[in-house]
């Protein structure tokens, strides 16, 4: 069974609940990536970082928000997350999946990928600089070259 913690954002979002998970992620992944889910095993949810130019490594489930050793992080699957390893965001802006797996606001697109395709997937809007309301759609739109 795995079990979404709800607890308390802190901020100007104060009293909004957010949903964070503890999982198992890749010791190159940080605060700030947006990850997928990669396997459930047993009791154990494993993450790893999107990439949206292949179709086996979206949608983005999460964003890693904290790490509490090399290999387990806290993600963040709904609600308004202030990561201040967030890039600079356009406040008011739709969030989208960027090509380097972390949040953007321009939408990617194919012309220098590797496989011919991007994917692109919302996930939110910017309330601030390093503020985003994630909300993560589940559809993923392709686009080839």
């Amino acid at each position: 069974m795995i079990t979404l913690r709800k607890s308390g954002a802190t901020g100007s979002s104060a009293g909004a609940a957010r949903n964070v998970v503890s999982a198992q992620c890749r010791s190159v992944d940080n605060a700030g990536d947006l990850v997928r889910l990669a396997s459930v095993e047993l009791d154990t949810l494993y993450v790893e970082r999107v990439n949206p130019y292949y179709r086996d490594q979206m949608p983005a489930y999460g964003i890693i928000i904290a790490k509490d050793n090399e290999v387990t992080c806290q993600v963040q699957t709904l609600g308004d997350v202030s990561v201040s390893a967030i890039d600079a965001l356009t406040p008011g802006k739709v969030c989208y999946v960027g090509t380097n797996g972390r949040v953007t606001t321009t939408a990617p697109d194919a012309i220098n990928s590797p496989s011919g395709i991007v994917l692109l997937q919302a996930i939110g809007y910017s309330g601030g600089v390093s503020r985003l309301s994630f909300t993560p759609t589940p559809v993923t739109l392709e686009i080839s070259v």
